[in-house]
């Protein structure tokens, strides 16, 4: 069976005889096409996740900042927690690094977490928009 052709059928089977092929040196065999895509799609995965994990510590901080009388282990559980993920992203793949400076912002719409934890603040925006640094600086001194 052609390589390509495992990839719609058995996606274990392809990523296992892919790597048998490269290992090989056998590279005009491989499913280029579809490896190129997986790759492409591992590192979208990361700047999503880095990106889910920058949200969650924004909404503790939010909540941490504006919820002070409900502070609790758990809060700052999970600010350590994502703090060391985020950490621990950026050492991986300090690449994520480079799509994000003083003026990457992060947008939320109005039915996110984020947005309700500032609606329930003092704060009043109409979006809520942060700079990237901003954020891994005040997660770094609260």
């Amino acid at each position: 069976m052609e390589v390509s052709n495992l990839y719609e059928k058995d996606f274990y089977v392809w990523t296992q005889e892919n790597v048998r092929l490269m290992r090989e040196r056998k590279f005009s065999e491989l499913d280029i096409e579809n490896i190129a895509e997986e790759i492409e799609a591992m590192g979208k995965r990361d700047k999503r996740e880095l990106i889910s994990r920058l949200a969650v510590l924004l909404t503790h901080l939010l909540k941490w900042q504006y919820q002070a009388d409900f502070r609790s282990k758990s809060w700052k559980s999970a600010l350590v927690t994502h703090r060391v993920e985020i950490e621990r992203l950026l050492k991986d793949s300090p690449g994520l690094k480079h799509g994000l400076n003083d003026r990457t912002e992060l947008d939320f719409p109005k039915k996110s977490g984020i947005f309700q934890s500032v609606s329930q603040s003092e704060l009043r925006p109409n979006s809520v928009r942060f700079g990237i640094f901003l954020l891994l600086f005040y997660a770094i001194a609260a």
